[in-house]
């Protein structure tokens, strides 16, 4: 198994991605990776450092199969729809971070359907309706607030609120980031495109000068060092920091506070994985990804809500069944369209 470095993740690629317009080819019979049986190719999303254990844990169950991993944005989407241009997709498996990007490879038709054996194991408020991909893991977006700078209690309860002029200067957000953009695209879906753009416009006016973070990591960096009093991220950045200090929680000022339930300010994106090609071991992956070993390693090791029925919430964490009226509002593959959401964030000059 070998990996490529990870670069940042930025807009432009994204929009590139989401700009292009191809036909449907799907796999060839000229593809070498699926007509060996015994071999895997996988484009992940996911950051090595995060994953590369449970691939391990995978290749130590299956010595049978061999598996080659690429990482970072060179293997995103935008390279599989290249390569699916000319009818060469490499890749058995695409591995993503968002649900954004599998709805774009569903909707060109890369994606092989999955069997009900698999999809039925995933709520459908956090999978997609035509098993194109099934979803693997659950992050909310949370409000991250300094608990030495200000309480929750005063934190908002809603995503609406960060609009009012009494947070000028008192928070931050990553504009570059995917599941931020991922966010802004469900609240377009919600809300409409002018009562977000209008959103959009109060939140850059009310946001501190300077540069944005470019990614999660960032912004809980501000809010820890007590630069802004919030920042709007994914859940589980909060307690993998926590996990690389000595006392845990109680070595951080960082606290997270949920939306109120049905807010878009705690939406659940997904991470997940779609099969590109009939390779028998795409299969076995899956499933093995979808076991009950490796939902408990989701839940202990990257602190990600599981998806599969039955298996544990993250400790300290509500019920994920809290956030299912909040996503039966709008469809994860229709978060595929963020090449609108780029070109609004862009308009209101957040990119």
């Amino acid at each position: 198994m070998f990996g490529l470095r990870r670069r940042s993740l930025v807009a432009l690629p994204v929009a590139a991605a989401m700009a292009l317009s191809l036909s449907a080819c799907g796999n060839t019979d000229d593809d070498d990776s699926s007509d060996e049986s015994g071999s895997l190719v996988i484009y992940s999303a996911r950051d090595q450092e995060l994953v590369e254990d449970l691939v391990d844990r995978f290749e130590e169950a299956h010595p049978e199969i061999d598996v080659e991993v690429h990482y970072g944005d060179d293997f995103g989407v935008a390279k599989v729809l290249e390569e699916n241009a000319v009818g060469n997709v490499q890749p058995d498996i695409y591995w993503s971070q968002e649900a954004g990007s599998l709805g774009v490879l569903a909707n060109e038709g890369v994606t092989q359907t999955l069997p009900e054996n698999i999809t039925s194991q995933i709520d459908p408020a956090f999978t997609s309706d035509d098993g194109s991909w099934v979803g693997l893991t659950g992050r909310i977006r949370v409000f991250a607030h300094n608990s030495e700078l200000i309480d929750e209690a005063e934190v908002p309860d809603t995503i609406a609120e960060f609009a009012d002029p009494q947070w000028a200067g008192r928070f931050d957000l990553p504009p570059t980031n995917a599941t931020f953009q991922a966010f802004v695209t469900a609240m377009r879906l919600v809300e409409g495109e002018d009562a977000t753009r209008v959103w959009l416009e109060a939140v850059r006016d009310n946001l501190p000068e300077g540069e944005r973070p470019s990614n999660n990591g960032g912004t809980l960096d501000l809010v820890e060092a007590g630069t802004v009093e919030i920042g709007l991220v994914n859940h589980y950045y909060l307690y993998e920091r926590a996990a690389g200090t000595e006392n845990g929680l109680d070595d951080l000022a960082t606290r997270n506070k949920i939306a109120a339930v049905g807010d878009l300010g705690s939406m659940v994106n997904v991470t997940g994985v779609a099969a590109l090609s009939d390779n028998p071991a795409a299969l076995t992956f899956i499933e093995f990804l979808l076991s009950e070993e490796s939902q408990a390693w989701f839940a202990e090791t990257s602190f990600e809500y599981p998806l599969v029925a039955g298996a544990p919430t993250p400790e300290g964490l509500p019920p994920l069944t809290d956030f299912i009226d909040t996503n039966a509002k709008f469809d994860l593959n229709d978060l595929s369209d963020l090449e609108a959401t780029v070109a609004l964030l862009q308009e209101v000059g957040l990119l």
